[in-house]
């Protein structure tokens, strides 16, 4: 599903663009139910703040990683990936908690990987 915010002037922010974003999935859940996972893109072009994806998760209460560089999804077991300065960090989690279908959490799934090939310890069980 696509949604269309439209802007009614040009000087939007963060702030004012995350709250438009949040309006809108808070909208379309109460509709639709939970979304799985929502991605945002690392930053913008014009200004490169990193915000908005951190603002809409705290607006939503939900789990972020940022920074994301893979990411792999198994039926509801989610496992993403980022670069940092002791390697790579490795996130697991699931994208609902199995009692009550609202939205899961993410956690770094074992120890910071300095190969990417490298696999984190063990699974996450979302069932």
């Amino acid at each position: 599903k696509a949604v269309l915010l439209p802007i009614d002037s040009a000087e939007w922010d963060p702030q004012r663009t995350a709250a438009a974003i949040t309006s809108a999935i808070q909208g379309i859940e109460s509709a639709d139910g939970p979304f799985d996972l929502i991605l945002f893109g690392n930053e913008s072009a014009d200004a490169g703040n990193f915000q908005v994806g951190v603002r809409v998760a705290y607006a939503l209460a939900r789990p972020i990683v940022n920074g994301i560089k893979g990411i792999e999804i198994n039926g509801d077991s989610i496992t993403a990936r980022r670069h940092s300065d002791a390697g790579v960090e490795v996130y697991a989690g699931c994208a609902r908690r199995p009692a009550d279908g609202q939205p899961g959490s993410v956690g770094r799934a074992g120890q910071r990987h300095r190969h990417a090939r490298q696999r984190p310890r063990g699974r996450t069980r979302c069932r």
